[in-house]
């Protein structure tokens, strides 16, 4: 056990020591960590404090002694501190696995863990913040019924506080490795109603991640400033590639995305030098007029977009998302060899949580993080059939001209033979083919 774990084991267990009469938070935290403090409307208690191997401690105890709180600090360089982190992930890890807990969260700058043993209930938030690490530990009864979910939300506010503010206080070099938790803090302060709190935190998110464009909107859409929210609606309307933001942008700026029924309909056959771009749904039509725009100005080749005069349909997805991961993974795991003909993205879930049931704590969390992403990720199309069915389409306005060029462009996920993705397919053969927009890591992009 080491000196974090041994100085709260000290307050659970020692029932019988006089409790101080004030919560007071210790002069090397901030004030404001006193708010986590009143756990289930009961208000801990600070017991007492200690400094060992260079980790400072505060004691916490409720007052019917059923709940026991340490907040330990440890100052350290960054790269200190980043093995720090690691070493602790790894022990936490090996306790977890141990006695049947689980990781709540878990990123690179912080963890929630929790686990049972000795019918005590243990909970561990253990965050990196700027030149530190803070650790909240946190043991009760293993009968207690405590709202962990909201404890462990406020906890994560005032460290996002403490983030936020040393931050600043170091500057932007700093500022930019916690942006994400700077914004996650905005959006607490906007769920609170404390605009002016919010929008100053949001103004230094854009400061140090000038291409957080969620950062941007969230201002925009807040801000009574309409010069401020002019230009952070701009930046994220003429640079995004997600259909969503620009639709945000849009309503900020009094704008409209250009749709499908904007574009002219192909209507007689195409002759010359020319590459027609054709939004096939999903598409973000904006995409395409700068790519007609880039091509015809760079490469001085006329370049237009039409649309087909028929709807254009993608049938069942012809691959799970993350498909071929998913099946190595198996294959890796299981050692064996497996018929997938048939699986469903249901069986596929089924079959990863029960071959990692009895892995390691780490390796159950990333499992079911990647699940959570999985269910919701699109499926994938093979791209063959679909760029013959535009061929045929096209096939009316196709003429013996080989200088023109017909591209369907889509933001749907297309691969073709045993590949994970491609870009595109097609032919000079047909002069016609398919191109995807699609953002492999879609759900990191901003």
């Amino acid at each position: 056990m080491n000196h974090i774990q041994l100085g709260l084991r000290f307050v659970v267990l020692s029932y019988g020591f006089a409790t101080s009469a004030n919560a007071a938070i210790p002069s090397y935290l901030p004030a404001f960590y006193e708010d986590p403090l009143k756990i289930d409307g009961r208000l801990l208690q600070l017991d007492s404090e200690s400094e060992q191997d260079g980790v400072k401690h505060a004691y916490f105890i409720s007052a019917d002694h059923r709940i026991g709180l340490a907040i330990s600090q440890l100052t350290c360089t960054s790269p200190r501190c980043d093995e720090f982190f690691a070493e602790r992930l790894n022990v936490q890890n090996n306790r977890l696995t141990l006695h049947g807990g689980e990781f709540r969260f878990l990123s690179n700058v912080e963890f929630i863990a929790s686990w049972t043993v000795d019918s005590k209930s243990n909970l561990v938030f253990f965050a990196r913040v700027p030149g530190g690490v803070v650790v909240w530990s946190r043991i009760t009864a293993a009968t207690e019924n405590l709202s962990d979910v909201q404890w462990t939300k406020r906890v994560r506010t005032v460290v996002n506080r403490h983030r936020v503010e040393e931050a600043i206080r170091l500057g932007n070099v700093q500022g930019g490795r916690w942006a994400s938790e700077a914004h996650d803090y905005a959006l607490e302060l906007l769920f609170r109603g404390e605009i002016d709190e919010a929008l100053h935190v949001l103004k230094q998110v854009i400061t140090w991640a000038p291409n957080n464009f969620e950062a941007h909107l969230d201002l925009a859409e807040n801000t009574k400033d309409t010069g401020t929210a002019h230009t952070s609606a701009l930046t994220v309307w003429e640079n995004t590639e997600s259909a969503s933001l620009s639709a945000r942008a849009a309503r900020v700026l009094g704008r409209s995305d250009p749709n499908l029924d904007s574009i002219t309909v192909l209507d007689h056959p195409v002759r010359g030098l020319e590459v027609v771009l054709i939004p096939l749904p999903p598409c973000d039509i904006r995409l395409l007029e700068e790519t007609a725009n880039l091509y015809t100005s760079n490469f001085h080749v006329p370049v237009r977009i039409a649309r087909l005069p028929v709807d254009w349909i993608w049938y069942e997805p012809d691959r799970v998302h993350r498909h071929n991961d998913v099946q190595t993974t198996i294959l890796q795991k299981t050692g064996q060899n497996v018929d997938f003909s048939g699986w469903t993205k249901d069986r596929y879930a089924t079959e990863l949580a029960t071959i990692f049931a009895d892995d390691n704590a780490r390796s159950r969390y990333e499992v079911q993080s990647f699940l959570n992403d999985f269910h919701d990720g699109p499926g994938q199309y093979r791209v063959d059939p679909y760029v013959d069915r535009l061929i045929d389409f096209l096939a009316p306005f196709r003429s013996a001209d080989r200088r023109t060029m017909f591209v369907g462009v889509t933001a749907a996920d297309i691969y073709s033979g045993d590949a994970n993705f491609v870009f595109s397919s097609g032919g000079l053969a047909t002069a016609a083919g398919l191109a995807s927009s699609h953002t492999r890591s879609c759900k990191h992009a901003n």
